[in-house]
């Protein structure tokens, strides 16, 4: 039930007429924000600090082509921490309604995960691994239109890896790395 009705919302969205939402100003768009990152899988990482930078091309429709880089850490584990740097290529629609532009997007790329050792015990790996491998994104937030074509961004986002973690609780339980991010911070289009 829950996705038919995200799906109904995202339909609605984008079967709006371009008229029903300002036009917004086109030009290269950049942004930076920083935030908190819960990485899993699994319980036991700490949240951790993160980071997310983007840059692309806005379209008066709000249609934004861009190329997303971020990385981010979790807290400490027994002197471990797992980490993240991914760059992601994908669009943003943002609606246009006045000061206040909501936006969603979706990332496709690549990351590269470092996670810690799970532990002793059965299927434990040896040491910390680093690995390379896909990664897809969704985010959404609000940017708040400051002066001109500065805005506070607010947002909140979800990427997930094909790369395969161990669980810190060990038991040779594998699960693709994945991590939920909030942050904030500045988005310009000039």
């Amino acid at each position: 039930m829950a996705r038919r009705w995200r799906l109904a919302v995202l339909a609605l969205l984008f079967a709006s007429s371009a008229e029903a939402f300002e036009p917004l100003p086109r030009g290269i768009a950049a942004g930076a924000e920083a935030g908190v990152v819960f990485m899993r899988p699994g319980p036991g990482l700490p949240p951790g600090a993160g980071w997310r930078v983007r840059i692309g091309y806005q379209f008066a429709s709000g249609i934004t082509l861009e190329a997303v880089g971020s990385g981010a850490s979790s807290g400490s584990v027994e002197g471990s921490q797992a980490r993240q740097r991914s760059l992601l290529y994908g669009a943003r629609w943002t609606a246009g309604l006045g000061r206040w532009r909501p936006w969603i997007a979706t990332h496709l790329g690549m990351a590269r995960v470092r996670w810690p050792n799970s532990g002793p015990g059965p299927g434990a790996l040896p040491a910390t691994g680093t690995t390379t491998g896909a990664a897809f994104g969704a985010a959404g937030g609000l940017d708040v239109q400051l002066v001109g074509g500065l805005s506070l961004a607010a947002c909140g986002g979800y990427t997930r890896t094909t790369v395969k973690v161990p669980a810190l609780e060990g038991f040779g339980q594998f699960f693709p790395a994945s991590w939920t991010d909030l942050s904030a911070g500045l988005s310009l289009v000039f």
